[in-house]
């Protein structure tokens, strides 16, 4: 049922780099802000360009409702186990790009409905990736043909060469598609009627939440959408300098020492 009239204050953070610390954990310091805020009513909503399954995890154990994945794609209520919106990329688009990126010789790989990583070949990226993300993987033969109609997204990735990513986003920015950073080694590829500040603004007409009561925290590039959707726009200590430039605050501490807690406090 749709909630209206939400008089809370909403927080909008990304995860790695911003909630997370580099041992990709929450602090118990940060979960006890987080606990403190809910009994304010605040509502605390993780935004994360990683897959639904891992989002959804950590969302339910802080003991949150709402969580937005894959850069914007996805929005989903935990309690209703409801996905509440989803804008995947377009199928033949994908299936190019992936092909221009194995000519690029990039390791390219993108998700089945079930968030497993589809990917042709178990390399560095692959382990690297799906270590970092809790996720399974599963070789297929041609990427192609194996993707879902309208995928959440394909993600290039580089472990070593973020000029040869720089290039590779250069020569498709005529593509009917979002391309971007979400840190130097991944570049991620969306739907252009996705992204970060377009989920916040579904979300939050949703949830019937003013302007003034939004507040969002980020470090990379794909967390630049979100400012403009929120009053309250942080980026971390820790951010980039383009990241630190677009938003109104920045945290006095980074993410190894708390950072967010101090935006939290403030719901």
């Amino acid at each position: 049922m749709r909630i209206m009239a939400n008089t809370s204050k909403i927080l909008f953070t990304d995860l790695d780099d911003t909630l997370l610390n580099s041992k990709k954990e929450v602090s118990l310091e940060t979960r006890q802000a987080i606990e403190k805020a809910k009994e304010r009513g605040a509502i605390i909503v993780l935004t994360s360009g990683r897959p639904n399954l891992p989002v959804a995890r950590l969302t339910k154990e802080l003991g949150l409702r709402y969580f937005i994945a894959y850069n914007g794609v996805s929005i989903f209520d935990t309690q209703t186990n409801q996905e509440l919106f989803h804008e995947g990329l377009d199928t033949d688009l994908a299936r190019r790009m992936i092909t221009d990126a194995k000519q690029a010789g990039i390791h390219v790989h993108s998700y089945d409905q079930d968030d497993t990583v589809l990917t042709e070949i178990q390399d560095e990226a692959t382990i690297s990736y799906c270590n970092r993300v809790h996720l399974p993987f599963r070789l297929v033969d041609c990427l192609e043909q194996a993707i879902p109609n309208f995928p959440p997204k394909l993600l290039l990735i580089d472990l070593h060469d973020h000029e040869k990513l720089v290039q590779f986003q250069a020569a498709h920015t005529h593509e009917h598609c979002s391309l971007f950073f979400s840190n130097a080694n991944y570049l991620e590829v969306i739907s252009p009627q996705s992204s970060k500040g377009i989920a916040i603004n579904r979300l939050c007409e949703y949830l019937d939440i003013p302007f003034e009561q939004r507040y969002a925290v980020g470090d990379s590039e794909n967390d630049l959408p979100m400012f403009p959707s929120v009053a309250h726009a942080f980026a971390m200590k820790n951010g980039s300098d383009a990241c630190k430039h677009a938003a109104k605050f920045v945290t006095k501490q980074d993410n190894d020492h708390d950072g967010v807690v101090e935006l939290i406090n403030q719901l």
